[in-house]
């Protein structure tokens, strides 16, 4: 039997005006980093390790994402996600950007573990490209899928 873990992320960026209306859809593939398949190991090796994802983020670099990444370019904007829920094969998060949050350019998604509220803090375990404009006319819904 050979077996090989292959996991896939996946972003949904959608926009909503004022009265709840979708406006703006966006799908954007991600990398995984090396660091997510460390942290997964590392999990399974020791019983004390914790894993948990606290934070998603845009920024404004450019730079392509590779997996050996450890850090978004440019990080924007970082907030805990609204909502995380597991399944038998899929963890998804979700987070609201509100009217004032994260205005302009936005050209790189991220997805952290262990982190705190501070720019750069945690592991870097999904990172993407994209170009978003956002302005504080629309609120904005972020959907990250992490699938196998």
């Amino acid at each position: 039997m050979n077996e090989k873990l292959t996991l896939h992320g996946h972003y949904t960026v959608e926009g909503y005006d004022a009265d709840g209306k979708l406006v703006e859809r966006h799908e954007v593939d991600n990398l995984l980093t090396a660091s997510l398949y460390t942290m997964i190991f590392n999990f399974l090796n020791d019983s004390a390790q914790s894993v948990s994802i606290t934070h998603m983020a845009t920024g404004t670099g450019t730079a392509s994402p590779s997996q050996s990444d450890t850090a978004m370019g440019t990080e924007l904007f970082r907030k805990a996600p609204a909502s995380k829920i597991a399944g038998t094969d899929t963890v998804t998060c979700k987070m609201i950007l509100l009217p004032a949050e994260s205005n302009g350019t936005i050209t790189e998604l991220g997805v952290f573990c262990n982190g705190t509220d501070t720019a750069g803090s945690g592991t870097l375990i999904s990172h993407a490209s994209c170009n978003i404009i956002k302005n504080s006319n629309l609120k904005y819904l972020i959907t990250w899928k992490l699938s196998y």
